[in-house]
């Protein structure tokens, strides 16, 4: 039997003989990303991130060398990486961050204001411009079938469709413009 395990050791894809000494190794590992980044969520996130590494790097280990001293490495390699992108992204203090996120707008006003804008804007589109977007999208009409019901080409209809778009476009942007309170500069 023992000879049977050698044998299929041998034949082992490097990626293979990373991925089950990695199985072996990953308590020990774990504790090292732990020593070098005591917070749990962060340091299980890497560990994945370090075991996605040593398989993409699997054909640089050499069998019957240290692996936990080479996979260590590549841990903290990754926790140098993360404490870069950590300090990046620490640019306000936790107060001030904690400020801008009590003062910010929920989506769903922004939404309610995106939709009445909208609703505003499609009062003033020429009733002929209204007609052809609501065929197109209300009632998933084609640019053919339009230009078939109006008697048009096919191209005149995606025109209008592209003018009635433009058209809706620069005016929410005038209406959430208008809407949106005045800020404040540094």
């Amino acid at each position: 039997m023992e000879r049977l395990v050698t044998r299929d050791r041998r034949t082992l894809q490097p990626s293979d003989e990373v991925q089950r000494l990695f199985l072996r190794h990953s308590a020990a590992v774990r504790g090292f990303i732990y020593t070098l980044l005591p917070i749990n969520d962060y340091a299980d996130d890497l560990l994945q991130e370090v075991f996605i590494t040593a398989m993409e790097k699997a054909a640089e280990y050499q069998p019957g060398t240290n692996f936990q001293a080479w996979v260590c490495t590549i841990a903290r390699f990754k926790v140098l990486e993360f404490r870069r992108a950590q300090a990046r992204l620490r640019l306000l203090s936790p107060a001030a961050m904690e400020a801008l996120a009590d003062n910010a707008p929920s989506s769903t006003d922004h939404e309610q204001d995106a939709v009445g804008a909208l609703r505003r804007c499609l009062e003033k589109l020429a009733p002929a411009a209204r007609q052809v977007l609501e065929l197109r999208y209300r009632d998933a009409r084609t640019p053919t079938q339009i230009a078939e019901m109006r008697g048009n080409t096919p191209l005149s209809v995606n025109v209008a469709l592209s003018r009635a778009r433009a058209f809706l476009r620069r005016c929410m942007d005038q209406q959430l413009l208008q809407e949106s309170p005045p800020r404040v500069a540094p």
